[in-house]
């Protein structure tokens, strides 16, 4: 959550985010290079996350398990948190201070950390059989993640369309 270099990504980018319309990268493509920084951060967290696990509990299977899921939770809010910002991108600014002071994209960021936590917290009261609960977690992150990026790739010019 505390990483916010894919929520504002266009947005520090500012009037010159007119030129990924002329990179000879796909617009998807570039999608995916744009979150790649944040996926970096978050994995170094996420790894942490696994080690301290395996350290209590001494169950490699299930921290192997939720260091996947971690993986696919980072992958997903990255991709969301691109999407807002392309959304809702903040190009007119003078400096970087002004630019995050004025991006209310941060906020989102926020409410959707709070959303999957309710969400895991839900899923885990209705399945309280641990393997159960991790099983149903990955199947709807993979599903949710492959979602997302098949509606990337076929709406690539109308997600990219604010900063044309």
């Amino acid at each position: 959550m505390m990483n916010f270099s894919s929520i504002i990504a266009i947005s520090r980018e500012s009037n010159n985010a007119i030129i990924t319309k002329y990179i000879p990268i796909a617009l998807a493509e570039q999608f995916n290079l744009k979150i790649l920084l944040g996926l970096i951060v978050n994995t170094l967290s996420s790894f942490w996350v696994a080690i301290f696990h395996y350290l209590c509990t001494k169950n490699i299977l299930v921290t192997i398990t939720i260091f996947f899921e971690l993986i696919l939770i980072n992958l997903i809010g990255e991709k969301i948190k691109l999407l807002i910002d392309l959304k809702r991108p903040q190009l007119n600014w003078n400096t970087e201070y002004t630019m995050m002071k004025q991006n209310t994209n941060v906020m989102y960021e926020l409410f959707y950390t709070f959303l999957i936590s309710l969400i895991l917290f839900v899923i885990s009261k209705i399945f309280t059989i641990s393997i159960l609960f991790l099983a149903i977690i990955i199947i709807t992150l993979i599903i949710t993640n492959t979602l997302i990026s098949r509606y990337i790739r076929k709406k690539e010019y109308l997600i990219f369309g604010k900063i044309y």
